[in-house]
């Protein structure tokens, strides 16, 4: 089974910095959905990050649909901030649900999805500041500034994700939602599979982190990468969040860290594409 990856595609971003109008958008989209079918790959995973805007997480996901391959959806922290009144757990659970099954992919949230004897796995993952500096306390990573630098969503206040109750949840409980929501895919699927392939949009080891310091506490958990060492069948990992393309191995485990990264210069995507997307075989 030949899978390609990729994730932090930030359309956003690359219509901004290039100023770029939506037919010229979508014609760099199309663009990169011919790269990727000329992969002929078996599954596409997308591991998060495609826009704030819902429209845009659509054109992305439309443009893709016509890939013959088993489609796949883990959106990111970018995709899920507050947007014209639509809170982040409103756009986890039920928009970014919707788009993507309209657009042929599967949501991998919100259930497992098997083929043959392979089983995926995904969550958002989230941040708990595990992966930060111990010289910081939760007060001080939960402002998100340090030094004049800012963590935009923390600082700006750009999640919103409350309980059943409506209290607005910070980080780390965010981050234990979601620990749960993967460990329970991976309980779902052990007995029913022979590998399972997880896919985190943010980072579950420390290895995968370029520099550790505050800001690299946002990068993820490693309470996440406990989960996924719990189970030998776990064998394979796709993760995005870091701007750092690597290929990386941690206990069995093969690691695909597969982020496209902020396009500044649109004549350059070649190059963004050809570091970032990843391409492996798993022998069934």
């Amino acid at each position: 089974m030949r899978v390609s990856a990729l994730s932090d595609i930030h359309t956003d971003y690359i219509r901004l910095k290039n100023n770029l109008r939506k037919h010229e958008l979508l014609d760099f989209l199309e663009k990169l959905k011919l790269r990727i079918m000329a992969l002929n790959p078996d599954v596409f995973i997308f591991a998060g990050d495609i826009s704030k805007k819902l429209e845009e997480v659509d054109l992305f996901l439309n443009t893709l649909s016509s890939l013959k391959a088993f489609k796949l959806y883990v959106p990111g922290n970018h995709d899920i901030w507050n947007e014209n009144g639509i809170d982040s757990k409103t756009k986890y659970y039920k928009s970014l649900k919707e788009i993507a099954e309209k657009n042929s992919f599967h949501y991998l949230p919100s259930s497992p999805f098997i083929l043959g004897n392979i089983g995926f796995v995904g969550s958002i993952g989230w941040y708990d500041y595990s992966l930060g500096s111990e010289d910081f306390s939760l007060e001080d990573y939960e402002k998100g500034e340090y030094r004049g630098l800012k963590w935009r969503e923390v600082y700006w206040k750009l999640i919103d994700f409350r309980n059943n109750e409506g209290k607005r949840l910070n980080n780390p409980e965010i981050c234990k939602i979601m620990q749960k929501e993967l460990k329970d895919q991976i309980e779902f699927v052990k007995d029913k599979v022979d590998v399972i392939v997880a896919v985190i949009h943010t980072l579950p080891f420390e290895e995968l982190i370029y520099t550790r310091n505050f800001f690299s506490s946002y990068l993820g958990s490693k309470f996440l990468g406990d989960i996924l060492l719990e189970n030998s069948k776990v064998k394979y990992l796709v993760c995005g969040h870091e701007h750092n393309p690597l290929i990386f191995a941690k206990n069995g485990i093969k690691i695909y860290l597969c982020p496209f990264g902020y396009l500044r210069d649109i004549r350059d995507w070649e190059e963004y594409l050809s570091k970032g997307l990843k391409t492996f075989e798993i022998i069934e």
